[in-house]
């Protein structure tokens, strides 16, 4: 009988073994399946996250793309300002001494028209619209004069020389110094 109560217990003892496997058992599963589905999430996340740093990556590439064309750009421009600087400065110097010239033709024309005998001289400052009615009354004046002159048979060189008649002013050359 001892065999058997031994065997029972053995028995016993195994049910609740076996009775403790199965809980651990199914503990384990349910902490397995617990730990899949947070696996899942995180591989979840974990796809989000690579799919935003792509996203991210080719941001970042477009807008390299853009400074790149922007300073490009830039760059273009700044040549061009520096070409149009320097248009701006010889134009500027050009207007000079056009103005220079201007105002040196305006001093002869002066001179010429109210310089010669039994001219008077203005008090009051002299506009460009009297210069030019004066300088277009000198002309015209020469001009029937030297109609005159040429019906009565008088020899006379042309009013108008050519451009390409005018003789070349030179400088003259100076010696180097050593």
């Amino acid at each position: 009988m001892s065999k058997k109560f031994s065997c029972l217990r053995e028995g016993k003892i195994n049910e609740e073994l076996m009775a403790d496997l199965e809980n651990e058992n199914f503990t384990q599963r349910k902490l397995t399946a617990r730990l899949q589905q947070e696996i899942e999430l995180k591989n979840k996340a974990v796809a989000e996250f690579k799919a935003e740093v792509h996203g991210l990556k080719q941001e970042l590439a477009a807008q390299r793309a853009g400074m790149t064309e922007l300073e490009t750009d830039f760059r273009e421009n700044q040549a061009k300002m520096a070409s149009l600087q320097k248009i701006h400065n010889q134009t500027k110097v050009y207007l000079e001494q056009l103005q220079a010239r201007f105002e040196r033709f305006r001093g002869k024309i002066i001179q010429a028209a109210y310089c010669a005998p039994g001219a008077k001289f203005p008090l009051n400052e002299i506009s460009d619209v009297e210069i030019l009615r004066t300088m277009q009354k000198i002309i015209d004046d020469r001009s029937q004069f030297h109609q005159l002159l040429t019906q009565k048979g008088e020899r006379m060189p042309p009013l108008f020389i050519m451009e390409t008649q005018l003789p070349m002013k030179s400088k003259p050359i100076s010696p180097k110094k050593n």
